[in-house]
């Protein structure tokens, strides 16, 4: 999530500023006295890293001498690591009204500012330790900065990725493994591209564009996405796809989790012969559990229109729940799935549960393996006559492949990757009609930005 990333962020960008500052000189002026015994000993605790302890300490250091900057920097410090920003900024600015021009001051405010989320006073002061010419660790350091606020305070994100790919297909038409049908009338030989595998290649392009809208100062935004693809085949030109989708919605993003609500429509057609169009509603959900698992869940509501087959226009609703598990270098997902197809005909309504389960892992050379299995068993409700049975299919699904990044901008925010993949699909059915085996290999470039 959105959130949890820029806070990572900040935490090392923190991190990193701090190791830069030492490299300027601490705050010079005049010291009203001696510091006390308590301000030594909170040191001690402050260089072993016991900031609460020492926090304490300085306090009372302070309170006796509240006009020394050097004990009133250390205050701030302390008080800044264990997260008191409001008595770090008191202690900071007391020091500033009498050097003005204290350039580490001005950092460890800016420092402060930033934890705050007080962008424009973090800007200002991060702007003026520029303009002093500091170490270059510091100046680097100070442009990460600068650089993630520009990004918080950014409203609009556009990002997406364009892909060409050439399939292999061995059964592009998905004709059952025998060509003799057994039926309540006898047997059936089946003729044309129904009755044996029909193999080809396709060229395929995919698009996706997604934008996002963050209000100021809300946790609430708006997202949307808009999916193409073409596939042209190089002999069954009847088979020629053309895919359209749009999801678009409100979501509100805290820091463990997310909640959206989207309204979706997609149109499908074949041969340039428009064959479907659906819209509805999504509502997607997420949960940080811990560091290493992400809690997914989504439920949609579509309604579909045929615009050959009226008797198959229908409601569809589905429901998916996704725990994903990261180790290191591994991402496994584990999905449940339950759909509800209640169409015009009966012959077309079913009931579908499922389970997937994915396993991704980052290779050397900026390699990624990625492998997946699914299994759905759908139920048919009305008895197909000729059959004088009701359908049941027990459908595979697996494949495997590698993705290679072969170039990446220095933010890596663009890159471009290469993609070889296999999928094998099975249907195994009580009606031999609907038997069938396919296989697909693919190759694909694909540029994301």
């Amino acid at each position: 999530m959105c959130t949890i990333r820029h806070a990572r962020q900040a935490r090392l960008i923190a991190l990193l500023t701090t190791i830069g500052f030492v490299l300027l000189c601490t705050p010079a002026g005049a010291v009203v006295s001696e510091p006390s015994d308590d301000f030594q000993q909170g040191r001690i605790y402050f260089d072993s890293r016991n900031y609460e302890e020492s926090y304490k300490l300085f306090l009372k250091a302070f309170k006796a001498d509240p006009g020394n900057s050097t004990v009133n920097f250390y205050l701030g410090r302390a008080a800044f690591e264990i997260g008191n920003y409001e008595m770090a900024l008191m202690a900071f600015e007391r020091i500033l009204i009498a050097q003005p021009e204290s350039t580490r001051v001005k950092l460890e405010l800016a420092r402060t500012y930033y934890r705050l989320g007080l962008w424009d006073s973090a800007r200002q002061y991060f702007q003026e330790v520029l303009e002093t010419n500091p170490p270059d660790v510091v100046r680097r350091n100070i442009d990460i900065f600068l650089a993630n606020i520009d990004m918080v305070e950014k409203r609009h994100f556009i990002h997406g990725q364009v892909a060409v790919a050439l399939d292999w297909d061995d059964n592009v038409y998905v004709a059952p493994a025998n060509d003799v049908i057994d039926t309540v009338i006898g047997d059936i030989q089946l003729e044309g591209t129904a009755a044996e595998p029909t193999k080809d290649w396709i060229f395929n392009t995919t698009a996706s564009l997604n934008y996002n809208y963050r209000t100021p100062d809300s946790p609430v935004s708006w997202t949307a996405t808009g999916d193409f693809y073409q596939g042209l085949y190089r002999e069954e030109s009847d088979l020629d796809t053309l895919f359209l989708a749009l999801n678009t919605g409100p979501e509100v993003h805290f820091d463990r989790y997310m909640l959206g609500l989207h309204g979706l429509a997609n149109y499908l057609a074949f041969d340039r012969d428009r064959f479907l169009r659906t819209g509805g509603l999504e509502i997607v959900a997420g949960v940080v559990l811990n560091e290493h698992t992400l809690l997914n869940l989504s439920s949609k509501y579509e309604n579909k229109k045929y615009y050959q087959i009226d008797n198959r226009d229908s409601h569809n609703t589905n429901l998916v729940i996704e725990p994903v598990y990261l180790f290191g270098a591994n991402r496994i997902g584990v999905a449940a799935m339950g759909e509800i197809e209640d169409a015009r005909d009966d012959i077309y309504s079913y009931k579908q549960v499922g389970t997937r389960i994915y396993y991704e892992r980052l290779l050397p050379r900026d390699l990624t393996f990625l492998g997946y299995y699914e299994y759905r068993f759908r139920a048919f409700e009305k008895t197909e006559v000729l059959f004088d049975k009701k359908r049941r299919d027990n459908l595979h699904y697996a494949g495997a492949g590698l993705s290679k990044t072969i170039w990446r901008t220095a933010d890596l925010r663009q890159n471009l990757a290469m993609r070889v993949y296999y999928r094998y699909t099975n249907s195994d059915s009580n009606i031999p009609l609907y038997d069938y085996d396919k296989n697909v290999v693919s190759a694909s470039l694909a540029y994301t930005f």
